[in-house]
């Protein structure tokens, strides 16, 4: 790939990351219409690491306060917050589901390729769920997160599998149909990526290593920090953007890009 077609991945991955819109199926789809080769596995690493420190940048107050009352639970310090304790056992518990089946998959579906048709499909689909929770959401009162709440969105952030669902678009779903808001839902789903972003990078980085080369440190490097920083806006723009604004755009969105799956599959 030259470093333009490299840029194009590197913004393409880092802005639709975090949004409800799905980023594989975005770069499924560019490799398909301009014929790139397969994304490197260096590619995959840079890109992890580069959106998982965009959200740990974006989440740092809030991991900060989850860490500190950690220790202060080992010191059994007074100041100790069962809040904060909740918390951490919430994001644990949603990150189990997806660590079990997505570890099933990569072990015996690994290979396993979407069409185009199935991305279009589940594109829109997943817009179409979306709205519905936006709109449920909205008849129900205010609610906490809850251990409950958080395994419901942890199983759902397991559809997110396939291609075109989109991870933080399943997340925030299942934690709008609970109640949450719609910032409480995003400012939650960016909490959830965090282990499964790690644990893939983690993957890769071994396979990596397996291979045993180290010749396109300057490709990694590059794709690391435009990962980066357009994951930063992307965060930025999104949770500023629902303060005040429903999901519909994504929704939208979903809806037109399924359909521009669903037809480019009889074309190409």
């Amino acid at each position: 790939m030259s470093y333009f077609e490299i840029f194009i991945y590197s913004v393409i991955q880092g802005v639709t990351e975090f949004l409800p819109i799905s980023s594989s199926a975005h770069l499924i789809y560019l490799e398909n219409i301009f014929n790139w080769p397969s994304i490197g596995i260096y590619f995959a690493v840079a890109a992890h690491f580069g959106t998982l420190l965009a959200v740990i940048v974006n989440r740092r107050l809030v991991l900060f306060k989850l860490i500190k009352n950690i220790l202060l639970f080992i010191k059994k310090d007074p100041n100790y917050s069962y809040k904060r304790k909740n918390e951490l056992l919430c994001l644990i518990v949603a990150s189990i589901p997806i660590i079990l089946i997505g570890g099933i998959i990569t072990i015996f579906f690994d290979n396993f390729i979407f069409s185009l048709i199935a991305l279009g499909i589940a594109s829109i689909l997943g817009g179409v769920f979306l709205e519905l929770s936006d709109r449920f959401g909205k008849k129900r009162s205010r609610k906490a997160l809850s251990i409950k709440t958080s395994l419901f969105a942890g199983v759902f952030q397991c559809f997110a599998i396939i291609p075109g669902m989109s991870r933080s678009g399943a997340c925030i779903t299942a934690l709008r149909f609970c109640g949450l808001s719609r910032t409480e839902s995003a400012e939650f789903s960016l909490l959830m990526g965090i282990p499964i972003i790690t644990i893939s990078g983690i993957f890769s980085i071994l396979k990596v290593i397996s291979l045993g080369e180290n010749s396109i440190i300057l490709s990694f490097f590059f794709i690391f920090i435009v990962s980066l920083f357009t994951a930063l806006v992307s965060i930025k723009w999104m949770l500023k953007w629902l303060k005040n604004r429903s999901f519909m755009i994504f929704v939208v969105y979903r809806t037109i890009f399924g359909l521009l799956l669903i037809i480019s599959y009889f074309y190409i």
